[in-house]
């Protein structure tokens, strides 16, 4: 059993060494747990789950567990991050093989412009809305009224349709800051309303 055991690890100690930061991976998705998911990568010889994917790098998108982002017995293609010889495990990125969704569409609008959004979801700092598909931006509880709003409830509520202003794009948080008075005062200038 000892020699079966350190024959494992030296193979696995060989894999290890053939790994390097930056390339592209392939495996199969073996286990999935709550705090990420193990993958057995190809070419280790030694049948260990060398790779490890944590949940922050398995998707984009937001989700409660990473069953559902992936499954077991899927092939993958995933970025090595980085090789821990002393746990015998590459750490992999799965949403590192794919373009940033909410940069390519923060690229695509600017200051001032208004979408419609869907409320998704009601905050003490104010409400999330869904403006694309996956990305999501705030109105902070502040800012939606000229009167004083202690909680967004008072104003909206959650899969409420609305029309927001980007108040401010913040590539470098990945934030978008919405306004309601802002395309509200825009649709009456449109209308020539006055306040």
């Amino acid at each position: 059993m000892a020699v079966h055991e350190s024959t494992r690890e030296a193979r696995l100690a060989v894999f290890l060494s053939t790994v390097r930061r930056g390339e592209i991976r392939t495996g199969v998705v073996v286990s999935i747990h709550n705090f990420g998911v193990f993958v057995t990568l190809d070419g280790d010889a030694s049948g260990s789950h060398s790779g490890f994917i944590d949940c922050a790098g398995l998707s984009w998108r937001s989700f409660d567990h990473p069953s559902e982002i992936v499954e077991v017995g899927l092939r993958i293609r995933a970025e090595v991050l980085d090789v821990d010889f002393g746990r015998g495990q590459v750490k992999l990125s799965l949403k590192a093989t794919v373009p940033d969704p909410w940069r390519r569409y923060a690229a695509t609008v600017h200051v001032g412009e208004i979408v419609a959004g869907t409320v998704t979801k009601l905050v003490r700092i104010g409400a999330f809305v869904r403006v694309s598909d996956g990305i999501e931006g705030l109105i902070p509880c502040a800012e939606p009224a000229d009167h004083a709003v202690t909680a967004p409830e008072e104003l909206l509520s959650e899969g409420e349709e609305v029309r927001v202003a980007f108040a401010h794009i913040d590539f470098e948080r990945r934030r978008l800051l919405l306004s309601l008075r802002q395309a509200q005062a825009a649709l009456r200038a449109t209308l020539g309303l006055h306040e």
